[in-house]
């Protein structure tokens, strides 16, 4: 469960304490001196990161509507499981969007509707590939569903993509980032980049800092070791040295033995491919043994659980990258922060890790329905998003490749480093890294 909580982010500069020259205090392992160099305070711009605001709304209520054709779409991902608090708030901006159109009775792009949307939520805990495959079938089943806003995870992604594409049945994922899903000819498509792009901007940032030497660390699960994959390789094209290439299954909880390599071989950089739940307990034994090397995670671990699961003392010389707008850390004038203030009215928390592209996907299904109109069919929705043109979203403007891959022209990926406790919006790794 979240809490509501209103943060302001401290404008200036995040003192690191990073062991360089310092002597050795008792009971610390302490980096070598290129460690000590790469930071994530060298981040470019990281001394003058913008404060941050949450705003205030109040909702006037709902228009009355004529009863109307009901038209549903489906959305499904672990809204219970432990990695829980990056798929509630994909639930949560495709209601809202929903909610919004099926009110004002026309989509973001103004076409009326002529129909009433329903979204059909499915929690698949944990996001296990076995108990996809039901839950698709449901969809599948009923024909009033035109399209589907998941998975949120890329093993169940997978495990549900051929009946989907059997069915004609079109899915959009704000999250699956696998590079595989795309690879099938499926009717799949996703509003974020894929692990292959990923990996190659977070190897950017970090050669950006000055690290010469890496661990990269997964946790065995499609997501995680994909992205690890993509990762290290980038990294040794760039010539930075990885002396720690190690898969941990994510069951473990205690990280001593890795911990012990990690201090023995002193590598500037720890770069975990996995998601928050485990990642901070890393952060944290990390920490606890006297180890402040710089830690690195990709949008598995782009949420506020990873500081708060690690602790606000473990949580520094931080930060992860993620294809995404976090609308809580997005300037309030922007599309970003007007969803942060809408999202919040509504449900009394913060617009966190990829609510910008649930939102986004909800919205490109609902303007396929409104411009199919009562005669809308799988089929209509299917051609209208191949045939997206720089469709307008919160997150970016929205061009597909043939395969369900964004254009090139709808990329982007954003730095996140943790500053006073609290990860902040640094800019694009382009930004960044220029």
């Amino acid at each position: 469960m979240r809490k509501s909580t209103k943060f302001v982010a401290v404008v200036g500069v995040l003192a690191f304490v990073v062991a360089a020259c310092a002597s050795k205090t008792p009971g610390t392992t302490q980096s070598s001196n290129a460690a000590a160099s790469c930071t994530s305070a060298k981040l470019k711009g990281f001394a003058s990161g913008a404060a941050h605001q949450s705003a205030t709304f109040t909702n006037a209520g709902f228009m009355a509507q004529a009863a109307k054709p009901v038209v549903k779409l489906g959305m499904f991902g672990d809204l219970t499981g432990v990695n829980s608090a990056l798929v509630t708030p994909i639930r949560n901006a495709a209601q809202l969007a929903v909610e919004q159109a099926n009110t004002s009775g026309k989509a973001i792009d103004g076409t009326p509707l002529s129909v009433k949307i329903e979204l059909v939520i499915k929690d698949n805990k944990d996001a296990a590939s076995a108990t996809a495959p039901p839950i698709e079938q449901s969809f599948i089943d009923d024909s009033k569903v035109v399209g589907v806003i998941g998975g949120a995870f890329s093993g169940e992604t997978n495990a549900v993509g051929g009946k989907f594409a059997a069915a004609g049945l079109t899915h959009i994922s704000a999250s699956a980032t696998d590079p595989t899903i795309t690879s099938h000819g499926w009717p799949f498509f996703r509003a974020v980049v894929s692990d292959t792009v990923q990996g190659k901007k977070m190897a950017d940032v970090i050669a950006s800092v000055g690290c010469k030497k890496a661990a990269v660390i997964d946790d065995k699960e499609p997501y995680g070791k994909g992205l690890a994959d993509h990762v290290a390789a980038e990294l040794t094209a760039k010539g930075i040295t990885v002396s720690i290439r190690q898969a941990v299954a994510a069951t473990v909880t205690d990280f001593s033995t890795l911990i012990d390599t990690i201090s023995a071989q002193k590598p500037d950089v720890v770069f975990y491919g996995g998601y928050y739940s485990k990642g901070a307990q890393l952060l944290k034994q990390l920490r606890e043994r006297g180890n402040n090397v710089l830690f690195t995670c990709g949008d598995g671990c782009a949420d506020k659980q990873l500081v708060t699961l690690a602790g606000t003392a473990a949580a520094t010389n931080v930060f992860v990258t993620c294809p995404c707008v976090i609308p809580f850390f997005a300037p309030p004038a922007s599309k970003a922060g007007k969803l942060e203030v809408d999202y919040k009215a509504k449900f009394g928390i913060d617009a966190l890790i990829y609510s910008s592209e649930a939102y986004d996907a909800a919205n490109i299904f609902i303007a396929a329905i409104a411009h199919g109109g009562t005669g809308v069919t799988r089929a209509s929705v299917l051609a209208f998003v191949k045939g997206l043109n720089n469709f307008p979203g919160v997150s970016r403007n929205y061009t597909f490749q043939p395969n369900g891959e964004l254009d090139t022209s709808s990329q982007l990926i954003n730095v996140y480093p943790v500053k006073s406790g609290t990860l902040e919006l640094l800019g694009t790794t382009d930004a960044v890294t220029s």
